[in-house]
């Protein structure tokens, strides 16, 4: 799998997906026009995303269509933050309010 920058925030794969920090805690996965929001730590290196952000819907106005499998989405957001510089760490349970 190959990555090319976009912005200093957000790689795009060959395979179609985009990674995109857009916040300190946020950040943004992107594939077939559909983006699931996630919360997301980082530090040293590692970022760390909480297993429940990856069981979100997919948003995208007016469609119906099936969630991606998470175990999917998560590698897929392992090997973008490796191209970023980040170690994943994935959490149990829901983000801190």
């Amino acid at each position: 799998m190959n990555f090319t920058w976009v912005n200093k925030k957000t790689v795009r794969s060959d395979a179609g997906f985009e990674f995109a920090f857009t916040g300190r805690f946020s950040a943004e996965y992107r594939e077939s026009g559909r983006v699931l929001r996630i919360f997301i730590e980082t530090g040293d290196n590692v970022a760390t995303i909480y297993e429940n952000s990856l069981q979100s819907e997919f948003t995208q106005p007016g469609s119906t269509s099936a969630a991606l499998p998470r175990q999917r989405i998560a590698s897929n957001i392992r090997v973008a933050l490796a191209f970023q510089g980040f170690t994943l760490e994935l959490e149990p349970g829901s983000p801190p309010t």
